[in-house]
């Protein structure tokens, strides 16, 4: 540390010499000049009030402030303030002041990567996950609310939580696929099963997540995100159902894209097997082609018109 005595106004009486190691100042360049001089001005005010509380108190600990070191950087230093203008040895307030630069920095990047990830959770309807797989603590983004309708509370849990709502039909599968991930050599899993809603109901989800193992190969950490995606396998069960009318039916059915311009460019994407048993072409010989080609010379105009 760096350990200084100051007066009542906060100018420096005596400095320790390892001001040079730590500011890279010597210690007479202190001597007479106020605290507040070395101090960044956006954090100026803030110490000032601090120091001010000191007064009186055995011991106080001001928030980090910027202070000005010998190469014109600034440097985030951590100061403790002991009155002790009672003890006539110093008659003053005893300043001990390390730099914990490295410390601020990391934690201010940790913020910035949490708020990050808040936004990545608010803007998703993902719900995203991190499991601790050591201690089976499992954490939840904000989507795992708004998606599965469950408490936030809930959103800090553990893994066995999360077996305990997928469907029991696909459990076993589920966790035998995580399984044999762990003990390979793989990195990226997926997984599509029934989830448990807070409203009781099960929603489809598809489930990706990414695995982090440690120097000696042994998974340590998950992370991924889980989709609900119930209403696309609704749509797609919808379709196979129409899909199967469409083919099987007996009245012949053509599907054609109408092209923007030009005089009857409409052109055949789909035919059903009902069409190539009445006509007599399949499907390949008439797909790019206009239906136009199908009318006879005997066809009544007036009806040709109507279409």
């Amino acid at each position: 540390d760096m350990i200084a005595i100051l007066d009542e106004m906060a100018n420096y009486r005596y400095v320790s010499p390892s001001s040079k190691r730590v500011l890279d100042i010597e210690p007479e360049m202190f001597s007479g000049r106020s605290a507040f001089e070395f101090i960044h001005p956006e954090d100026l005010e803030n110490a000032k009030l601090q120091f001010a509380t000191a007064a009186g108190q055995k011991k106080v600990s001001l928030s980090p402030f910027r202070f000005r070191h010998n190469n014109g950087t600034w440097r985030w230093v951590q100061t403790v303030v002991t009155d002790l203008r009672e003890t006539p040895a110093i008659n003053g307030f005893v300043a001990n002041s390390r730099d914990v630069t490295d410390i601020v920095e990391t934690q201010k990047a940790l913020e910035a990567s949490n708020e990050r990830y808040r936004y990545v959770s608010m803007a998703t309807s993902d719900a995203i996950w991190d499991y601790n797989i050591a201690t089976s603590e499992l954490l939840w983004g904000e989507g795992f609310s708004k998606t599965f309708g469950y408490p936030e509370h809930m959103l800090h849990s553990d893994i066995q939580t999360w077996k305990n709502r997928v469907h029991p039909d696909d459990v076993q599968r589920v966790e035998n696929k995580l399984a044999a991930l762990f003990n390979s050599t793989d990195t990226n899993w997926r997984d599509d099963y029934k989830f448990l809603k807070a409203d009781g109901n099960y929603a489809h989800v598809v489930d990706k997540g990414f695995l982090i193992k440690d120097s000696a190969g042994l998974p340590v950490r998950m992370i991924g995100a889980m989709q609900d995606i119930t209403v696309r396998k609704k749509e797609e069960a919808r379709l196979r159902v129409l899909e199967s009318v469409v083919t099987n039916t007996i009245d012949a059915v053509i599907i054609a894209r109408i092209e923007p311009s030009g005089k009857h460019m409409t052109k055949i994407v789909f035919v059903n097997t009902a069409f190539e048993k009445m006509t007599g072409y399949n499907a390949k010989e008439v797909e790019g082609r206009s239906p136009w080609f199908l009318q006879g010379s005997g066809s009544d105009k007036s009806e040709l018109e109507k279409l």
